[in-house]
């Protein structure tokens, strides 16, 4: 699985919890005090998280890192899948 996968699986994840917890990408950048424009770059898959962005965002959305890399990670491998079927 290449980095490119993961990190748009870890946007899309990112940006669902977000919206689920009606929060503006500004609200999530004040909370986590991550700013509006990384968060923006990691929803779209543009930028990859580091440790120390994951969890003050993961804290700010209420969930631990495992459970939210478990999910992005479950995500990414389906994004591979279709990738794979797509091609």
């Amino acid at each position: 699985m290449d980095t490119a996968t993961i990190d748009q699986a870890i946007g899309r994840k990112l940006a669902g919890l977000r919206a689920e917890r009606n929060l503006s990408q500004e609200q999530l950048a004040t909370a986590s005090g991550i700013s509006e424009s990384t968060i923006y770059r990691l929803e779209q898959g543009s930028r990859s998280i580091r440790a120390e962005q994951l969890y003050p965002i993961c804290v700010a959305l209420g969930t631990t890192m495992h459970a939210f890399m478990e999910s992005a990670m479950e995500l990414a491998r389906s994004l591979e899948t279709q990738g794979e079927s797509a091609g």
